[in-house]
C-alpha cells in the first residue's frame, strides 16, 4: 500500500495473505509513509506501522510490545539494515534474505553510505548466529553461503505468480515491448530506450510501454525525446495488476535490464502471460529466466545484444507463448505459502 512499494513488498503481502488463509494469525510491522494509518487489517492480517522507513528501526521495540506474543517471527532483510530480531524477541524466528544489495547500491546512495551498508551486509553472519534463513533463488542461496552462513541453516522458498490475473492474450498488431518495474538507476530502464532506438533504425516498427514510477521517470522521458523515439514510447505510470495484466498479455517481449534482482517477479508475471523476457545475464535473472523456454539472456550491459535478442524473439514470437506459460504452472502463491507454513510450523513454539 506504500506508494514506493515494489516486488519485495509485494512478496510480503502475498506470503502473509497466504499464511492467513492457512490459519496463521499474522501481525505485520512495517515502516510508515505520508498519509498512512498506524494500524489496520488487510487480507486477514493485522498491520502496524511506524513513522517511516528509517524510524521503524528505533520504534520497533515499542511496536513489538503492541503485538500479541508471537510463536514465530519472520524478519525481512529486503532493505539492508537489519532489525536484529534475534536479540529483540525470545521467540524463534527466520530471516528472509532477497539478494546482496551491494550490487544495486551504486547510484542510489552516496559513497559513504554505500561503504557502511556493505559493511553491515558482510556482518550478517555475526549478527545472526541462530535463526535459519530463507532465500528465493539458488543465486541468493549461494550469496548467503559466500557471506559465511552454514548451508544447513538455509532454506530455498521461491516466489509465486498470480496465474489467474496474468494470462496470455491477443498480441498487438505491431511488435510491442513492455518494461514494468521501478524506475531506478540499478534497474537501468534507459537501456530499453536505447534498444528500441536500434530496432526502429533497423526498420522494426515497434512500440514500448513503460509501466512504473520512480526517480528516473523525468530523465527517461527526456531521453526518449532526445533519441527521437518519443512517438513510440508510452509512459503509463504505476498500474494496478488489473490494469497492468492486459498490457502485459498483449506485449510481444518483456525487457528487464537490472544489474541484479532477488528473483525478478516481473519475469514470472510475463511468462504467465505467455510473454518471453529478454534480460541481462545477472544474479537473480539467471534463476528466473529459463533460456529458450521463458526468455533469452544476453551479456550484461550489452545493449546491441539486447536489441538483437529482442529482434530474434519478435521474428518467432508465436512460438514462445505456450512455453512461457507452462514454465510457471504450479508456481502459485498458494504453493509458496505452503512452503512457508511447513517451515514456520517446525520452528513455532507451538510445534
Amino acid at each position: 500500500m506504500n506508494p514506493l512499494a515494489g516486488g519485495a513488498e509485494r512478496g510480503i503481502l502475498e506470503i502473509c495473505s497466504g499464511l492467513c488463509r492457512l490459519g496463521w494469525d499474522v501481525q505485520l510491522i512495517a515502516g510508515g509513509y505520508p498519509g498512512c494509518v498506524s494500524e489496520e487489517r488487510l487480507n486477514g492480517m493485522r498491520i502496524m506501522r511506524g513513522s517511516g522507513p528509517a524510524l521503524i528501526h528505533i520504534e520497533l521495540p515499542a511496536l513489538l510490545k503492541r503485538c500479541d506474543p508471537p510463536d514465530v517471527v519472520i524478519e525481512d532483510l529486503g532493505h539492508v539494515v537489519p532489525f536484529l530480531g534475534e536479540k529483540l524477541t525470545r521467540a524463534p524466528g527466520v530471516l528472509f534474505f532477497r539478494h546482496l544489495h551491494r550490487r544495486t547500491l551504486a547510484g542510489q546512495v552516496p559513497l559513504p553510505a554505500r561503504i557502511i551498508l556493505e559493511a553491515i551486509e558482510r556482518a550478517y553472519p555475526a549478527l545472526y548466529r541462530r535463526w535459519p534463513l530463507v532465500a528465493p533463488s539458488p543465486g541468493a542461496f549461494a550469496d548467503l553461503e559466500a557471506l559465511g552462513f552454514d548451508g544447513t541453516r538455509l532454506h530455498l522458498i521461491g516466489y509465486g505468480v498470480d496465474l489467474e490475473t496474468f494470462r496470455p492474450g491477443g498480441l498487438t498488431e505491431n511488435p510491442s515491448l513492455i518494461y514494468f518495474a521501478g524506475l531506478r538507476k540499478y534497474k537501468r530502464p534507459q537501456h530499453v530506450l536505447y534498444a528500441l532506438k536500434i530496432l526502429i533504425e533497423r526498420g522494426v516498427n515497434s512500440n514500448l510501454f513503460i509501466a512504473g514510477s520512480g526517480p528516473e521517470l523525468a530523465s527517461l522521458m527526456k531521453l526518449s525525446r532526445d533519441l527521437g523515439i518519443d512517438s513510440h514510447v508510452t509512459f503509463t505510470g504505476k498500474l494496478r495488476d488489473s490494469e497492468l495484466s492486459p498490457l502485459v498479455s498483449r506485449s510481444w517481449v518483456h525487457v528487464q535490464c537490472s544489474v541484479a534482482e532477488g528473483w525478478g517477479m516481473t519475469t514470472d508475471e510475463a511468462a504467465a502471460s505467455g510473454v518471453p523476457t529478454v534480460a541481462y545475464r545477472v544474479p537473480g535473472l539467471i534463476d528466473s529466466v529459463s533460456p529458450g523456454i521463458s526468455g533469452t539472456l544476453v551479456e550484461d550491459g550489452n545493449i546491441a545484444a539486447l536489441a538483437n535478442a529482442i529482434a530474434a524473439v519478435i521474428d518467432n514470437r508465436r512460438d514462445w507463448t505456450s512455453r512461457c506459460r507452462e514454465s510457471v504452472l504450479g508456481r502459485s502463491w498458494e504453493t509458496v505459502a505452503r512452503g512457508w507454513d511447513t517451515l514456520l510450523s517446525r520452528l513455532s513454539t507451538r510445534s
